[in-house]
């Protein structure tokens, strides 16, 4: 379930992603973000390491992706 952002309500982790996949190729920051919850912890999975914390460096990360990569969608 997510407890924050705009999709207060269960979703099946299908839908979850779909909407990822649709706010990324949207450029749509806040809508990616909504997804997400305030505590977020992106791991590296090599060793485990935290690479990005927090929804503001998530924010910032994708912000600086879309900037770069305007022209860049990912398909199913």
């Amino acid at each position: 379930m997510i407890k924050e952002g705009i999709y207060n309500m269960e979703f099946k982790a299908e839908e979850i992603v779909q909407k990822q996949l649709e706010f990324y190729n949207a450029n749509n920051l806040e809508g990616l973000n909504s997804l997400y919850s305030e505590s977020i912890k992106i791991y590296n999975f090599l060793d485990n390491t935290i690479i990005m914390e927090g929804k503001e460096a998530l924010r910032i990360n994708y912000r600086e992706r879309f900037e770069i990569l305007k022209e860049c969608y990912i398909k199913k």
